[in-house]
């Protein structure tokens, strides 16, 4: 129900129904809590999708599953919350996540926070890919630095 009222964009709903699973006692998926970042994100409620991760943290879900760690990544940066998806990239340690929040700082025009980001990615051993290269690239353009491209 979660995902499908986000799919036609009823995010109220959609968070309507994550509250009223947790209060008939249903267990959540990583799925269903990836829909209920997303909806909570799409509605600009921090504090709810706060609470979110606090429930996914005390039901121990896998940061580093595929989708559950970059869905908060995500999450943290539609509210512009750098200091939130840094402390998950060395939780998830996910490629997908550290793409996130390195094509958010090229878009936003952090050029040099951007460069950090993937040097530190390199550094702790992750492989980029054609997503974070691109964004990586754009950022040494935006600052003139052929060296780092």
């Amino acid at each position: 129900m979660v995902s499908s009222y986000n799919r036609n964009e009823c995010f109220r709903e959609a968070l309507a129904s994550f509250i009223q699973m947790q209060e008939s006692q249903v267990e959540p998926n990583a799925v269903t809590m990836i829909n209920a970042l997303y909806s909570c994100a799409r509605l600009g409620r921090l504090k709810e999708g706060k609470s979110v991760h606090c429930f996914i943290l005390r039901k121990a879900m896998d940061l580093g599953d595929l989708d559950l760690g970059p869905a908060l990544v995500e999450f943290y940066v539609a509210f512009w919350e750098p200091s939130s998806c840094h402390k998950l990239l060395n939780i998830t340690e996910n490629i997908v996540s550290w793409n996130i929040l390195i094509s958010f700082y090229a878009r936003a025009g952090l050029h040099e926070n951007t460069m950090v980001l993937f040097a530190n990615m390199l550094s702790k051993g992750l492989i980029p890919d054609s997503y974070s290269l691109a964004s990586s690239i754009s950022a040494s353009a935006g600052i003139g630095s052929i060296e780092f491209g």
